[in-house]
């Protein structure tokens, strides 16, 4: 069974969202978004506590975000996986919302009114969510040139098969696992934990662990072979003897170095230049895969 349960999705005028039914106490949460002349409100109920991931759809286009939102409950409730929906009309209302959401995964419409998917990719990119994952959703594909600055996770032309959307969705939660979001550490003898996805590399320095973040660095006392054999050492790529880089952070592959999505600048050591070549390769090919629905 499922851990969520999509209560209703209501497409209603906007003037009944003013008097809430006496009987929404029980809801977690009501999500509500306008899309003009109606607006879209998606009732999420939990089973158990914990943070739910949040995943948006970001379109103008209302029958379109219709049809996704359901296609999304699908595949969740398939997959047996939690998560809570947002709805957005617009790229402004997505950045408002990013400023007090934690938002892990967005599809977002390339040709949106106002701000477009491009800009809105752009804002993300440079935001204290940065590590936000953009599927972009177009009936055109002649925008890869253009996306390429914004790192998105993968590209979806309109219409959407089930099936095509199935193929995203489990390679998101095999390189981005809900059960193996945190890693808990100790520094400073005391204990904590971190989001992965806020960790930008490893360094080895001596008996230490530099453990680079968005937010700073923080010392802990392990060794990178420790960090290779927990569960989420798939979502990082050992490029040095001294350097474990988490491959959300990779902005571009050279030769003999990579640089990160906040401008830092690591060494490809000579013993391990096959392996991260092996891994551009194979990455290349699995997105190659998706997009052509194979």
């Amino acid at each position: 069974m499922s851990n969520f349960r999509v209560i209703d999705i209501h497409f209603i005028a906007v003037t009944a969202l003013q008097h809430p039914d006496d009987n929404s106490s029980h809801l977690v949460r009501i999500f509500q978004y306008t899309l003009h002349p109606v607006s879209v409100y998606v009732i999420i109920k939990r089973r158990k506590r914990g943070e739910l991931m949040n995943i948006a759809i970001c379109d103008d286009d209302e029958n379109f975000c219709q049809t996704l939102c359901k296609m999304v409950q699908v595949y969740l409730q398939n997959a047996n996986l939690d998560a809570q929906l947002h709805i957005f009309a617009s790229g402004e209302e997505l950045c408002q919302a990013m400023h007090h959401e934690q938002i892990a995964l967005v599809f977002l419409d390339i040709e949106l009114t106002g701000m477009n998917g491009v800009d809105v990719g752009q804002v993300l990119r440079h935001s204290q969510h940065s590590d936000v994952q953009i599927v972009y959703v177009s009936a055109k594909e002649e925008y890869a040139m253009q996306l390429f600055q914004n790192r998105p996770f993968d590209f979806l032309v309109k219409p959407i098969s089930q099936n095509r959307l199935r193929m995203l969705m489990d390679e998101y939660f095999r390189i981005f696992p809900q059960e193996e979001r945190y890693f808990s550490y100790t520094s400073d003898r005391k204990k904590a934990q971190i989001d992965t996805c806020e960790i930008l590399y490893f360094e080895s320095v001596r008996k230490q662990l530099r453990m680079m973040t968005i937010n700073g660095t923080i010392l802990i006392y392990s060794k990178l072979s420790d960090i290779l054999e927990l569960r989420f050492s798939h979502r990082f790529l050992r490029i040095h003897q001294s350097f474990l880089v988490n491959t959300q952070h990779i902005a571009q592959f050279r030769y003999q170095e990579v640089i990160l999505t906040d401008g830092t600048t690591l060494p490809i050591s000579r013993s391990y230049q096959d392996s991260v070549r092996d891994y551009m390769m194979q990455h290349s090919q699995e997105r190659a895969k998706r997009r052509n629905g194979i």
